[in-house]
């Protein structure tokens, strides 16, 4: 009888690795060229928010133009409703049969070469769908964004349309930065018509949730995101320190010539 358990699902799955960056080519080119140092081999997407104009610099192939304008505006209300249909149908274009999309943004930094092993891992340990940072339901608790958006009425007239759950105004949320999602999830939400233009990390969690797939928080089953968090900066300092450390990744750090100064010598040196 094969094997079934967590550790042969983990040896089976292909994930695909995308990219948020707004940066000019040749900076985002420099933090591709860092990630695939570490992490050579795995499959990347570029989704692209930045000029329509340095679009066509960038040099991949695999590369998508995010429009949405809310993207290049301050974070708190940047939205994703283009971005998981654009990676879903980038994806459905491919021979490979990808199971889960690793989503990161521009200021993320993979220090480790197991790292998609260890989100592997995480998601067959997990059994969910859906896996984020602090990624949970956050209807009872005193996280910010869930005052801004409890009361909302296009979220929950959405919410009620949609929702497999009995309570259906449930509110969830993660950072972020650093989620990761099966292709079916992916594709379920890709499915639904025009979402309510609702903070990324509020929307993307909560219907998933309320489409009926397990979310959870990888800090449950991994420690592999100990070191992403919304803020401060990490200084030079301690990004040296974590990667020489062993830390799988840390986020933010928003200086790439800084970073790749540091980090490439340390990544050919693994």
């Amino acid at each position: 009888m094969p094997e079934t358990g967590p550790t042969s699902r983990r040896a089976l799955m292909q994930i695909l690795h995308v990219i948020i960056t707004h940066l000019p080519p040749e900076l985002a080119a420099r933090h591709v060229a860092l990630a695939e140092a570490y992490t050579p081999g795995v499959p990347r997407l570029i989704a692209y928010g930045g000029p329509a104009a340095a679009f066509g610099e960038l040099p991949w192939t695999d590369k998508f133009l995010l429009k949405d304008p809310s993207l290049s505006g301050p974070v708190i209300h940047q939205c994703f409703n283009e971005l998981l249909p654009g990676i879903c149908d980038w994806m459905r274009r491919q021979p490979m049969p990808f199971d889960a999309v690793h989503v990161t943004e521009y200021d993320h930094w993979i220090l480790r070469a197991d790292y998609f092993a260890q989100l592997a891992e995480a998601l067959a340990r997990s059994g969910a769908d859906f896996l984020g940072k602090n990624c949970g339901i956050k209807t009872h608790t005193n996280w910010m964004h869930l005052f801004r958006y409890r009361d909302d009425p296009a979220l929950l007239g959405y919410l009620a349309r949609f929702s497999v759950h009995e309570e259906k105004s449930a509110i969830c949320g993660m950072l972020g930065n650093g989620f990761t999602i099966s292709r079916r999830a992916l594709e379920a939400f890709a499915a639904l018509p025009e979402p309510p233009r609702v903070y990324n990390e509020v929307l993307v969690p909560t219907l998933i949730h309320h489409l009926g797939f397990q979310i959870a928080d990888i800090g449950a089953y991994s420690d592999a995101f100990r070191h992403v968090r919304w803020g401060p900066l990490w200084t030079e300092e301690e990004l040296v320190d974590l990667a020489r450390r062993g830390a799988a990744c840390c986020h933010p750090f928003k200086d790439i010539p800084a970073a790749c100064r540091l980090l490439a010598p340390l990544a050919r040196g693994r």
